[in-house]
């Protein structure tokens, strides 16, 4: 069908609606209003009619095609050696110096993560079929480091290697704050479960502190409950709340350290619990 210009599959469509979707008839009628045209055979229009019915288009799809093993070698390489010469290089610039999409850059990273997730989704809604109140005592609680320049960084600094670089990174910009935040209904209430799903609360002495402080009570890496990594769409903070604070807060630059703190406390209090209940 790619051989038939746009136009031309336009009016198929409209004498296979003629036809009431008889691809013979179409065929012939076709050919009769339109002899100068080719003579598409009964099979063209059968075709893309599946093709239209299905996308609800006719424009030409293009076949997907699988990459050859040679292919995902060389991007394999470029990739490598991209890490190679900047260990701490971002995605985006990997992206645009190997013309590789960041979808392909970063997927999924263990084979297990999805069981994972699974299992902690049943297990939460096991949770709520026993109690539809559950998450009325839960307590999400994330920090993040907002700088002046307009960056926001809610995850660690990245360095790729294959061994510990012991690497360190020297800050250009010291005008920066950093804010913790937790989403509850209540405060100081015994029977909260605390998410904590931060690197640091993987530590074999908080893990200790968490469970003398909070027993059976608390979800995280090797908690009570596991805490399933890479999986930050699960918490309302990841998904609504710094997006949404970060909008207001660098609608125009921060002039100032002060002015960017004050900035920071008036975006929460425009933070309401309905928001973050969606």
């Amino acid at each position: 069908m790619k051989n038939y210009p746009r136009e031309e599959r336009i009016d198929m469509i409209f004498t296979l609606g003629e036809c009431h979707k008889n691809c013979l008839l179409a065929s012939r009628v076709y050919a009769q209003k339109i002899p100068e045209r080719n003579d598409p055979k009964p099979t063209v229009f059968k075709r893309l009619l599946h093709q239209f019915e299905e996308t609800r288009s006719v424009n030409y799809k293009k076949p997907i095609t699988r990459k050859s093993v040679t292919e995902g070698e060389e991007n394999d390489f470029a990739v490598n050696g991209s890490v190679t010469e900047n260990p701490n290089v971002s995605q985006n610039l990997i992206s645009k110096s190997t013309n590789i999409s960041q979808s392909t850059l970063c997927q999924e990273l263990y084979g297990n993560d999805f069981e994972n997730r699974s299992e902690f989704c049943m297990w939460v809604l096991d949770k709520v079929a026993e109690n539809e109140k559950f998450f009325e005592n839960v307590l999400f609680s994330d920090e993040c480091t907002f700088h002046n320049n307009g960056l926001v960084n809610s995850h660690n600094f990245h360095y790729y290697s294959d061994t510990n670089p012991l690497a360190y990174r020297v800050i250009k910009n010291q005008n920066r704050t950093s804010k913790w935040f937790n989403v509850s209904p209540f405060s100081n209430k015994p029977s909260l479960n605390i998410i904590r799903r931060e690197e640091s609360h993987y530590h074999c002495e908080v893990r200790q502190f968490l469970n003398a402080n909070f027993q059976n009570r608390w979800i995280g890496r090797n908690g009570f409950q596991n805490w399933p990594p890479r999986s930050p769409d699960l918490t309302p903070l990841d998904f609504i709340l710094w997006g949404y604070i970060k909008g207001i807060v660098y609608h125009t630059l921060p002039t100032t350290s002060h002015d960017m703190k004050t900035r920071i406390r008036d975006a929460f209090k425009t933070v309401t619990p309905q928001m973050l209940s969606r």
